[in-house]
């Protein structure tokens, strides 16, 4: 049974606690977060449930909690969506005084997309990139600086964005074969 009457709260920058009330204390409970798994099965004995989920500050998603009785048939995620808001993650480095990420679309000239002072016991590093980014490969590299305005590439990364297929001309929408079910059939 998808719930659909649930609370998201931030707990930190990186992770938000999601809360919510099961039908039956048996239920097992499942977590999806943008399509994918992110919690589950969950056997949490209790009513009033709370799981903390991987939960990136300033991103949309999408989450979907599930309960079912134990034994029945998990059904998959409702929601796939596609990944337009790729994450940089890197670890920081001993002597590194600034970093620095460069962008640059296949076929074309690179640009300076982040560039600001390390943080002192600050140990890994993410930054959400833009939306539109042209379809195609892209590719990015993360340079650290020291004092002295030595640089060393710390790492670089190659991201395919896909052009979004056109939408259905006619979709036909039919009861299914029980309750809550819809068959759906693109012509």
């Amino acid at each position: 049974m998808l719930i659909e009457d649930f609370v998201i709260s931030k707990l930190n920058s990186f992770e938000a606690v999601v809360s919510w009330t099961s039908a039956n204390v048996t239920d097992v409970s499942w977590i999806y977060s943008d399509g994918g798994l992110a919690r589950g099965p969950l056997y949490l004995e209790t009513l009033e449930r709370k799981m903390t989920i991987p939960f990136v500050e300033n991103v949309t998603k999408a989450i979907e909690v599930h309960d079912f009785l134990t034994g029945s048939t998990v059904t998959p995620t409702i929601e796939i969506m596609p990944n337009i808001t790729p994450t940089i993650t890197w670890k920081s480095v001993q002597d590194a005084a600034r970093y620095k990420v460069f962008h640059t679309p296949f076929g074309g000239s690179e640009e300076l997309i982040y560039n600001r002072l390390a943080e002192e016991d600050k140990l890994d590093y993410l930054i959400v990139l833009r939306t539109d980014l042209p379809v195609g490969w892209n590719f990015f590299r993360v340079e650290s600086v020291d004092e002295f305005g030595n640089e060393s590439v710390r790492s670089n990364w190659n991201f395919l964005v896909f052009d979004l297929p056109a939408p259905a001309d006619d979709l036909a929408i039919v009861d299914g074969s029980g309750a809550g079910l819809f068959d759906i059939a693109i012509t």
